[in-house]
């Protein structure tokens, strides 16, 4: 299959404009990553493959690997922030000499087509875990439970459950430096940035405290009379 080219990959890393991502659909509020783990985390990595948009090397990626103009189909849910993200990525990728259409999936069905691999191409999100491994080993050990990529590297595996059964964060935060800089280098999936989120709440609504994965706890809410 096409994606499981690294060239391809690494053709598509270089095409993304991800800075005008940021400006059109966060409003520039954003912040752009190398990485799927944000800054501030004691398992945020220190050194990450970087790939620099530049169409014109994305351009002569696919041309020196034969891979000018293939044929890709990409996701689109019909949840509005990740169908625009698609028709972004969409007009880069063709711009760089893909040929990419858009496959409209209606939101409903987005995850779990992605998750048993019926989509192979696709935006997709995620947030944070209180521990590395309840990403990390979700994602990308070959046999996680949304590895939806197929991503396999057996040495990242190893590092995987190393790490998870250490109890030194100092020999964590190692084995998941090397995790993240050998899935930056692989990469099965091509991090953009994190979105800045918001709340509104009335004045009367207390107890609310944002939380990393994005779920509200409710029984923490209550409410006054004013």
């Amino acid at each position: 299959e096409p994606y499981s080219n690294p060239e391809l990959r690494r053709a598509v890393a270089h095409a993304i404009n991800r800075d005008r991502i940021n400006e059109i659909l966060w409003e520039g509020q954003g912040r752009i990553s190398d990485g799927f783990t944000p800054a501030g985390l004691w398992w945020t990595p220190t050194d990450l493959a970087h790939y620099e948009y530049d169409p014109e090397k994305a351009r002569k990626i696919l041309a020196d690997a034969g891979l000018e103009g293939t044929k890709l189909q990409l996701a689109a849910p019909s949840g509005n922030a990740l169908r625009r993200f698609a028709e972004l990525a969409q007009e880069d990728l063709n711009a760089a000499g893909l040929n990419v259409e858009l496959a409209p999936v209606p939101q409903s069905e987005f995850y779990a087509k992605t998750v048993s691999g019926e989509i192979r191409f696709t935006p997709m999100r995620w947030t944070q875990r209180a521990d590395p491994d309840g990403l990390i080993q979700y994602l990308f050990a070959s046999d996680g439970t949304a590895n939806s990529s197929g991503y396999k590297n057996d040495q990242v595996d190893e590092w995987i459950y190393e790490a998870r059964v250490q109890t030194d964060p100092a020999i964590r935060k190692a084995l998941y430096d090397k995790v993240q800089k050998q899935i930056s280098e692989d990469i099965p999936y091509m991090p953009v940035g994190f979105a800045s989120e918001f709340s509104a709440l009335r004045t009367n609504v207390h107890g609310y405290t944002p939380m990393p994965d994005l779920i509200p706890r409710f029984r923490f809410f209550w409410k006054s009379k004013d």
